[in-house]
């Protein structure tokens, strides 16, 4: 059954009208991927200026050496706090001692003096 002219632009309209969009959608793909591509990219860049930069830390630093000078610092640090908690203690307890013994002898003036 031949095809009348009417139907024959209608189909080639609707064949044009898909192709366009197929051609849309595909352009959209496109940029897609390309995004993605870029990010990736990106990412990758960026995780390897990361490790770069690790590994350059772990080259340049003796981590063992440093742990031992870490170690005896805080041992430092602890020794310096109970010396300066010994100190704190004799000079309380001698503020202390000649703070009563300056009452005591303050008392023993006044009563020699005659005030109590």
């Amino acid at each position: 059954m031949p095809v009348k002219s009417n139907e024959l632009e209608k189909l080639q309209r609707t064949d044009h009208d898909t192709l366009i969009r197929l051609e849309a959608k595909l352009d959209g793909l496109v940029n897609d991927v390309k995004e993605m591509k870029d990010g990736t990219t990106k990412t990758l860049a960026d995780h390897e200026r990361r490790i770069s930069k690790i590994e350059q830390i772990v080259t340049t630093t003796k981590l063992v050496e440093s742990l031992r000078e870490l170690k005896t610092l805080k041992q430092e640090w602890r020794d310096f706090n109970t010396t300066l908690k010994v100190y704190r203690l004799i000079s309380g307890t001698v503020g202390g001692v000649l703070g009563a013994a300056l009452v005591l002898l303050s008392q023993v003036l006044l009563r020699m003096w005659g005030f109590l």
